[in-house]
This record gives structure tokens, sequence and C-alpha cells, in this order.
């Protein structure tokens, strides 16, 4: 059991605006979905490969900036005129 309880940590990652994903991989046992709405039953191969899916298209649709130098973060914007990126790997 951690420090904080799971509506906490639900709060506080939806706050930072990163996606949270739970998974149940057991069939034995309660499962968590009072303290963890949402959670996908991923018990089976089946069930694991959709989660790992779902996991895969949140990811790939996910963008990082990162800016060198001095500047407030509240200052950076996102605009249609950006016209290209880089991708690092």
């Amino acid at each position: 059991m951690g420090r904080l309880d799971a509506a906490r940590v639900r709060r506080y990652l939806s706050r930072l605006r990163v996606p949270l994903f739970v998974w149940r991989i057991s069939k034995e046992g309660a499962p968590a979905a009072e303290d963890w709405p949402g959670v996908v039953d991923a018990s089976t191969v089946p069930q694991l490969r959709e989660a790992f899916h779902a996991l895969r298209s949140e990811l790939a649709s996910q963008r990082i900036v990162w800016v060198e130098g001095r500047i407030e973060p509240s200052r950076i914007g996102l605009s249609s005129r950006a016209t290209a990126f880089v991708e690092a790997r």
C-alpha cells in the first residue's frame, strides 16, 4: 500500500494532464474498480494485447517540447503556424 490514496493520485496526475492507465491482470481477488474507476481488465492475453494497443495509441499522440535557455514555461504556447518538428529517439 502506498502513502497516497488512489483518489489523490488520480487528482494529481489529472492536474498535470498525465494520462493514467490502470490494468487488472489477475482474475483473482477483488477488482480495484472502487479505487480506480476505468480499470481495464487485462487478465487474458487478448485483453492485455488490447490494453497495450490503447497505451501505444496514447503515447503516439504525446509531444514533448525542449526549450533551451531561460524562459518562463507559462509564456510557451502552441500555434498552428508550426511547420516542422524534430523527433529524437
